[in-house]
């Protein structure tokens, strides 16, 4: 969750009333942000036009957090605009995109050979004309755009923002790739030209653009976008050119956004842009950035940015009724979702049609609009009531099992351990050069030990016994946890499969242990075993030793489970020098 820094003073001015402390943090509280903390901060001190005279001054500072959803409140522009509509001291923002046909509002993408922009295939744009800027909304551009590169741009990997003085470029733009080396221009806030290359080196040791150089680190080609002049833009995404910097001064903005994610990129776009045309002349307005695609892979061909459609839900007084367990006719609903800035219509026939500002990009579904019923209508204001029927709860059958299994394997010495359920792709599969393609793969991970969710529990118990390898022999380990295997039929794409897994570690560490452990499950489950029904058979799974493991099938010849000595290659795997037995069941088809 995301958390903004705003100056009381400036926010109270805002809303046209000093608030305290605790009026502040109720406010919040009511439309469903949380005041985490009030700070005394040394800041830049402010002249009656919001210039940095050059002096610090103490203020105090509101941290407030903001849901990650809620992008268009990660700034003082934002947060302001929606709370003022939800106090009913301002109506609905509407926003407008005008077409001036202008040439120069163009950034072209450029290929020299086919599929050259698949590093970063999208960009989108906006101007802003006649802007009246000063140090505190300057500062809080900036802001804003650290914090969607933070979230909605998932570190920039997704979407990249640079923001121009359009006064020292000229479009039309042209959106090319270029070998490292043919890249050269003067980096944000420095004064000496240089290479990428150059670039990439002397970045490698700083703290906030470091994180980004493995984006781009082993491409043939760099994205870099160009004016009509070839001056150089900026870099997506890790850094802009100091040439066209925005200052105070800035009259007109040139937005760009670049990205592999083309929606992300367009709400990028659609929210920078909304929040901060409030300070053009013409308040609210946004200039369209023609993109041509025509020479590209990209079936987009030739399109305008941004576009500030309403996003369209439709419900129904009677569901939001049942939902939020209150009694509001149309009318109540249709004021209570103004003051969430949604304009309201009634549908022939019955129900309702809302129209959701663009920049609320959060709102994907009737859930959503119902939500912000309850926010608008206030939480504390619905009737708290009894059950109408009374219930008692008992716990599901898996885990009435399951936590009698944990008393069987306890009883027989084995330790319970709790591993991750995040762990490497190598560990997951076991044998060395094997891949699990039931395996959930994560994107982006921070560390070699998140990259996938485990399909089984065996992996995380040999990794535990790898770390534990000075404990006195013999060692007994089991889990009885949830795994996570793709699933083309559930709605996730994944499901969960509740396992249960064991292993001995021992000098004489053999079949007849791992066999005898699992006889001892079977029994405490009343599951016996015959021709007919569950029965034991040479398996020939190759994470277990051959000729020494077996499957437990079923009546229906689904396979339960492994039972075995486990392969020198898998102890190998986890650096285990002892010979390990084991077993893994899937409970879901025990039962």
């Amino acid at each position: 969750m995301p958390t903004i820094s705003l100056r009381k003073e400036f926010l109270d001015k805002a809303l046209g009333k000093v608030y305290d402390n605790d009026e502040m943090s109720d406010l919040l509280d009511r439309f469903g942000l949380e005041l985490d903390e009030i700070v005394r901060e040394s800041v830049d001190e402010l002249d009656e036009n919001l210039l940095k005279t050059g002096k610090e001054i103490e203020v105090d500072i509101y941290k407030i957090d903001i849901p990650a959803n809620r992008y268009d409140l990660l700034c003082h522009e934002g947060l302001v605009t929606a709370l003022k509509m939800f106090l009913e001291k301002s109506e609905r923002v509407v926003y407008k995109a005008v077409d001036t046909k202008n040439e120069k509002n163009k950034i072209t993408v450029v290929e020299n050979f086919k599929g050259q922009s698949s590093i970063r295939p999208f960009v989108v744009g906006a101007v802003l004309k006649n802007v009246t800027l000063n140090d505190f909304i300057v500062k809080n551009l900036i802001d804003l755009q650290e914090k969607l590169h933070q979230n909605l741009c998932r570190r920039r990997t997704l979407v990249a923002i640079g923001t121009h003085d359009l006064d020292t470029i000229e479009g039309p733009f042209t959106y090319e790739f270029k070998k490292p080396e043919e890249i050269k221009f003067i980096p944000l806030n420095d004064t000496v030209s240089m290479t990428a290359p150059e670039m990439f080196a002397k970045f490698s040791v700083d703290s906030h653009l470091k994180e980004y150089l493995h984006i781009l680190e082993g491409q043939e080609y760099y994205p870099v976008i160009y004016d009509k002049n070839r001056i150089i833009c900026s870099l997506p995404p890790i850094i802009n050119g100091d040439h066209s910097k925005i200052s105070a001064k800035t009259k007109n903005i040139f937005i760009e956004c670049t990205g592999t994610d083309f929606e992300k990129c367009q709400a990028t776009v659609k929210t920078i842009a909304a929040l901060f045309s409030e300070y053009c002349e013409e308040k609210n307005v946004t200039e369209m950035v023609y993109i041509d695609y025509t020479n590209t892979e990209c079936n987009k061909k030739i399109i305008k940015t941004p576009e500030y459609k309403d996003l369209i839900v439709e419900t129904c007084s009677q569901t939001i009724n049942k939902k939020l367990g209150v009694n509001l006719n149309d009318d109540e609903i249709i004021k209570v979702l103004s003051k969430m800035g949604h304009t309201v219509t009634k549908k022939q026939g019955g129900g309702l049609i809302v129209s959701a500002v663009a920049t609320r990009t959060d709102v994907l579904a009737e859930c959503d609009i119902i939500e912000d019923v309850g926010i608008g209508y206030g939480y504390d204001n619905i009737i708290r009531t009894n059950p109408k029927d009374v219930t008692y709860g008992l716990p599901l059958n898996m885990n009435s099992i399951t936590e009698r299994l944990r008393i069987v394997m306890s009883s027989m010495g084995f330790t319970e351990a709790l591993t991750f359920a995040l762990m490497s792709k190598d560990d997951i599969s076991l044998l060395p050069g094997k891949f699990d393609e039931s395996m959930v793969i994560v994107s982006n991970p921070k560390t070699r030990d998140c990259q996938a969710v485990r399909t089984n529990l065996i992996a995380g118990l040999l990794k535990t016994l790898s770390h534990n390898k000075i404990v006195p022999m013999p060692i007994k380990l089991f889990e009885i946890q949830d795994v996570v295997v793709r699933d083309a039929d559930a709605e996730t794409g994944a499901r969960n499969i509740r396992k249960i897994a064991g292993i001995y570690c021992n000098t004489t560490a053999g079949f007849e242990i791992a066999r005898g452990v699992v006889d001892q499950l079977l029994i405490s489950l009343n599951v016996e075993t015959s021709s007919n029904g569950y029965k034991f058979v040479p398996g020939d799974n190759p994470v277990f030793f051959p000729d020494r493991c077996c499957q437990l099938v079923g009546p229906d010849s689904n396979i339960i489970g492994n039972i075995g000595c486990l392969h020198p290659l898998v102890l190998k795997q986890f650096s285990l020098g002892m010979p390990v037995c084991g077993f893994e069941l899937t409970l879901e088809n025990l039962l």
